[in-house]
């Protein structure tokens, strides 16, 4: 068989087949209808007309099923994200949003460590409870995860799956989320595809799959990528709260635990750090402090949380300092922020600056003002790291002395 003459014979077909009514033709005919066009016989070439026409039709009907089956998942997935929110208050298993009636998705604490539990249940006397099936994440490889998908990588190569051709056994491609943990997908029967999440050991130098991890089909695959972003909030008030506990309640823990000797220790960490001939720091709480300081000729408010280093207290990076416009709009809707904390209204939402904002959060009944600076991705603002989450003490604290902060601003 002469190779040019083969690749001549498959651009052909491959252009004709989509221009024909393939319900009033036969092999026969395309073959004759190719003969024609080329100027040779095709005897020869059965075997490869047959075979891209086998391939074609089922590409066409993949589609067709692909299509459909995108029509449906989009309403549903739109009601899905109308209703997230009241169905996480409404799930069987606390705190965890629904992938279907017994897989769900949440945050869970395990050793001290927070993951993200993707996991089927089982019902028991009446409760939902955890089931083998399932994989937990760690927040890095969670995040890992999430990028894949929003990124459009998943989604990139399952669109090329459908759009180039190709075998059905090239489909069982992977993403890697950490050394032993892969997103993969696979074909589940018939032209389905299935989204694995699954966690593999080391056997003698090969990377094998273990039974820890989960195949979500695609409508669970979709509503795992509409609940990523209300989870994602979850995980930023998660940050949110330990950053008031380390300021706060965690502290006083410390100090339960300290002996009568180290008192005197205590009492330093009490007293406010001073600046180099700086002002004086108002303290929130044990660890953190408001102060004015002066960047680069511009007055900040800086919100901060400190640390001990060698018996002193020394800035950390949990904090956000507060520009004059910033630290005035804030002033200026200070009763505005008190009332919706005492509301515990998570609707409220105060943008200071393009990219800052003001929010109530609560996490497990601890309400907080989130002072946070925002990052774009994809189109939407996500939380970023620069911020400071604020108890009723804290914030007590700090709303005291904010109207002298700002009018000794320049």
């Amino acid at each position: 068989m002469d190779e040019e003459k083969k690749e001549q014979v498959q651009a052909r077909v491959r252009d004709l087949l989509p221009r024909l009514e393939l319900e009033q033709s036969t092999l026969t005919s395309i073959q004759e209808s190719l003969e024609s066009d080329l100027g040779f016989s095709l005897a020869e070439y059965k075997d490869l007309l047959r075979s891209e026409v086998d391939l074609f039709l089922r590409q066409q009907a993949m589609r067709e099923h692909q299509k459909k089956r995108k029509a449906a998942e989009d309403a549903v997935l739109a009601q899905l994200h109308d209703a997230m929110k009241k169905q996480k208050q409404e799930s069987k298993v606390p705190g965890f949003y629904p992938l279907s009636s017994k897989r769900y998705v949440g945050l869970k604490t395990f050793h001290g460590k927070h993951l993200v539990d993707i996991r089927e249940f089982y019902e028991k006397d009446g409760q939902m409870m955890p089931g083998k099936t399932g994989i937990s994440l760690t927040l890095k490889q969670w995040e890992c995860l999430r990028s894949k998908v929003m990124d459009g990588d998943v989604d990139g190569l399952v669109n090329a799956i459908y759009d180039e051709p190709c075998s059905f056994n090239m489909i069982n491609m992977s993403f890697e989320i950490s050394p032993t943990k892969k997103i993969s997908i696979v074909l589940l029967g018939g032209d389905s595809m299935g989204f694995d999440i699954r966690e593999f050991y080391d056997s003698n130098g090969e990377m094998k799959p273990s039974k820890k991890g989960i195949c979500l089909p695609r409508a669970q695959y979709d509503a795992l990528k509409v609940i990523m972003g209300p989870l994602q909030e979850d995980i930023a008030r998660l940050d949110s709260v330990e950053e008031g506990n380390e300021g706060g309640s965690s502290a006083k823990k410390e100090s339960d635990k300290a002996p009568v000797a180290e008192q005197q220790q205590k009492e330093k960490h009490d007293a406010p750090p001073q600046g180099d001939g700086g002002p004086t720091k108002h303290a929130l709480s044990q660890n953190r402090f408001v102060s004015l300081e002066n960047w680069r000729g511009s007055d900040l408010i800086n919100l901060r949380e400190y640390y001990e280093k060698d018996g002193e207290l020394r800035p950390g990076k949990k904090g956000i300092s507060l520009t004059s416009p910033q630290a005035r709009t804030m002033l200026e809707k200070i009763e505005d922020i008190s009332q919706a904390f005492a509301q515990r209204d998570e609707s409220f939402s105060l943008e200071i600056s393009p990219k800052r904002k003001v929010t109530i959060l609560i996490f497990k009944g601890t309400p907080m003002v989130n002072v946070r600076e925002y990052y774009e991705k994809n189109g939407e603002l996500c939380p970023g790291a620069k911020g400071l989450s604020m108890p009723e003490e804290q914030w007590t604290a700090f709303k005291a002395v904010l109207p002298n902060l700002v009018q000794s601003m320049k």
